[in-house]
């Protein structure tokens, strides 16, 4: 039986060699494709079994009766731990550099951080936090360098959910710099003098939805 023959650029093929190649072809990036999804299975399994382990093994801290202060309740933690804030106003500028940590107020009218316009009031640079039920107030003046005068700042970092809070009286309420997958739900923020929410060029796949209450921001 004669095999078929055909020409590209007046090179002479046939079928069956034709048909061979392209079919070694299939195999190979068949066979790329089923590595690349192992081996993000076995990534995604790796992190879920740490973030497990992590929760597992996680404590709460109570402020003030543990700790006085909420930044000295951040320093005393592990990732994993929960750090919850009893009623009161607190006059501190804090940072947030532990992963998976869970900041919550008793309540967010009532739990007050007052950043006395010295610096960013909450700065947040590990993934995975949440802070929630707190009231954010006077970040520093617009003098000072980009995000040193917000309510909360989230840089450099992902996964971070920022929910159920009164953010009010700062330069910018929320600033966003190089973050990803954020979430920002639920908030009342207000009375901020240059924007409610800013979101960075470098940021992306944050998630902004209309449950927040953006008013009033200059």
């Amino acid at each position: 039986m004669r095999v078929e023959e055909f020409s590209i650029n007046n090179k002479l093929f046939n079928y069956e060699t034709y048909f061979q190649v392209k079919g070694m072809y299939k195999k190979t990036v068949s066979g790329i494709l089923l590595i690349l999804l192992v081996t993000n299975l076995l990534t995604l399994a790796f992190i879920n079994q740490s973030v497990r382990q992590v929760i597992s093994e996680s404590r709460t801290i109570i402020v003030p009766d543990d700790c006085p202060t909420i930044q000295a309740a951040i320093d005393a933690a592990s990732p994993g731990d929960t750090i919850y804030v009893k009623k009161g106003v607190y006059y501190e500028n804090i940072v947030v550099n532990k992963s998976y940590l869970f900041l919550v107020g008793e309540s967010a009218k009532d739990t007050i951080i007052d950043g006395l316009h010295k610096t960013v009031v909450v700065l947040i640079e590990a993934e995975g936090v949440i802070f929630e039920n707190f009231t954010v107030q006077n970040g520093a003046d617009p003098a000072l360098p980009a995000m040193q005068h917000s309510g909360i700042g989230v840089r450099n970092c992902s996964m971070v959910t920022i929910k159920n809070n009164i953010i009010k009286g700062n330069d910018e309420g929320i600033w966003l710099l190089s973050a990803s997958m954020c979430s920002i739900t639920n908030n009342l923020i207000i009375d901020n003098y240059v924007s409610g929410i800013k979101i960075s060029k470098w940021s992306l796949s944050c998630l902004v939805p209309e449950s927040n209450d953006v008013n009033n921001n200059t």
